[in-house]
């Protein structure tokens, strides 16, 4: 840490940078969940659900778009934008961060 220390606190300084990488952990962290109170899946198809599932709300959430307005607008047959674009292909891809 005393060698990168400019790295490790470049969060304090540049507000585009993060202060954990929870982000990133969390759609993980919930298939470990699932795994630990059910033990495992069903069948195959069962994980590819629940992983399309997981997907859908996260990238909503990245988006801005909320859990319940997400499945609201399923519901409703109004299928979001990225949604769409992601399965056409047309999605733009987002920008990466270079690491210092």
């Amino acid at each position: 840490l005393d060698v990168q220390e400019d790295a490790v606190l470049r969060f304090t300084t540049d507000a585009g940078i993060p202060f954990t990488n929870n982000l990133a952990e969390r759609p993980v962290r919930m298939i470990k969940v699932r795994a630990k109170i059910s033990g495992r899946f069903r069948s195959r198809e069962h994980a590819v659900g629940f992983l399309r599932m997981r997907s859908f709300h996260d990238t909503c959430r990245k988006h801005g778009i909320g859990h319940y307005e997400a499945i609201k607008m399923c519901v409703e047959g109004k299928i979001p934008a990225l949604v769409t674009e992601a399965l056409s292909g047309k999605a733009k891809p987002q920008a990466s961060r270079k690491a210092a």
